[in-house]
């Protein structure tokens, strides 16, 4: 009970123990959760650099969430590359081995080049996802199909050649020529066709985007898939070199009034197909040393981001973390204030003339 004489103290004890109360309760949050406060206004002058070390940290994990999936589509290319480069030099290999020991085998060719040539379009036709990688900016759509139109298109020729329609040099050049056979014709994309793929690029930081560019129909890959069209189906219309004087009706050979003709028509065009195959696969190298560049690019921005990434955390915490020791000192004070608030408010609620006077 508080007298009227009394109850100016009283109100004030009162506001003061609310006060303590409350900064008991923000001082318990603060120790639960370690911040200062669980909104920026309570920050007071370090909400502004919270904001902004968040807002960069945000950027940050955006750019490096780029570059992961970037190194990804990455790893699928270079993978791709180097499945081809191997596809390549095994179709090489096969044929000087043939050649050094004189004796071709057209269907074990034929069975080669075709299998490769399969594997090498399914490469080219690799996906990250739903998106295709070798497209350039046009991902949705396959960058190679095979609708038939090349090997039409090889059959043809083989056979003019082998006819006697068209001569070696004439054969050599249509797989050679790229405006006879087109990239339309090997069954390209229409956007690679037509010469209008677009680049792409990771975004890996507010200054820097990596360009990994890589086109199915790029000079080297398209070469070595010509070449294995031209090997697959001039080893599945051949039955052999050439003439040995009792051959039965229907043998095809390569053209030539003798059998030295024929060898040497046959070798010119074998020889030239060996020799674009093991360019391309050469110059396939700097696809694969493109990416690779691609690849250490991201890394060392991404190493720059991590050490940003620490400093900006450092900032936010010094911002917003408190140190736990100076709030369980100022807990500790405060519960002796508490108690002694306590104590004053029970003395004065007896400060009254029913205590004092007699009844």
């Amino acid at each position: 009970m508080v007298s009227i004489s009394t109850i100016g103290q009283a109100q004030t004890q009162i506001d003061n123990l609310a006060k303590l109360l409350q900064q008991a309760g923000d001082l318990q949050t603060q120790a639960a959760s370690g911040k200062k406060s669980q909104t920026f206004a309570g920050l007071g002058t370090d909400a502004l650099s919270s904001e902004q070390s968040r807002a960069s940290l945000d950027s940050l994990t955006n750019y490096d969430n780029n570059i992961t999936n970037g190194q990804t589509r990455l790893n699928i290319m270079g993978s791709a590359i180097t499945q081809i480069q191997q596809q390549a030099s095994a179709l090489s290999a096969a044929m000087e081995g043939q050649i050094q020991n004189g004796n071709f085998d057209m269907t074990s060719l034929h069975s080669l080049a075709s299998n490769a040539l399969s594997f090498i379009k399914n490469l080219l036709n690799q996906q990250d996802g739903s998106n295709y990688v070798f497209g350039g900016a046009d991902t949705s759509t396959p960058p190679m199909t095979d609708g038939g139109a090349l090997d039409t298109y090889a059959q043809t020729n083989i056979t003019q050649w082998t006819a006697g329609t068209i001569t070696t040099d004439q054969l050599i050049s249509s797989y050679q020529d790229r405006t006879q056979m087109t990239d339309a014709t090997m069954g390209y994309s229409a956007t690679l066709s037509s010469g209008n793929a677009k680049n792409v690029a990771i975004k890996a930081d507010d200054n820097a985007e990596v360009d990994y560019t890589t086109l199915a129909n790029d000079p080297s890959i398209r070469n070595i898939v010509a070449a294995a069209t031209m090997i697959m189906n001039m080893t599945g219309q051949l039955n052999q070199v050439a003439t040995t004087g009792s051959d039965p009706p229907g043998t095809v050979t390569a053209p030539g009034a003798t059998a030295s003709d024929q060898q040497q028509n046959f070798y010119k065009v074998f020889n030239d197909l060996i020799g674009t195959i093991n360019t391309a696969s050469t110059g396939m190298d700097q696809i694969s040393a493109k990416l690779g560049y691609a690849q250490s690019s991201l890394q060392t921005i991404q190493s720059d981001h991590t050490l940003d990434e620490n400093t900006l955390q450092s900032q936010i915490g010094n911002a917003e973390d408190v140190d736990l020791n100076t709030v369980a000192v100022k807990l500790s004070s405060l519960q002796t204030q508490l108690q002694a608030s306590y104590q004053i408010t029970a003395s004065l609620s007896k400060l009254s003339l029913a205590y004092i006077l007699p009844t």
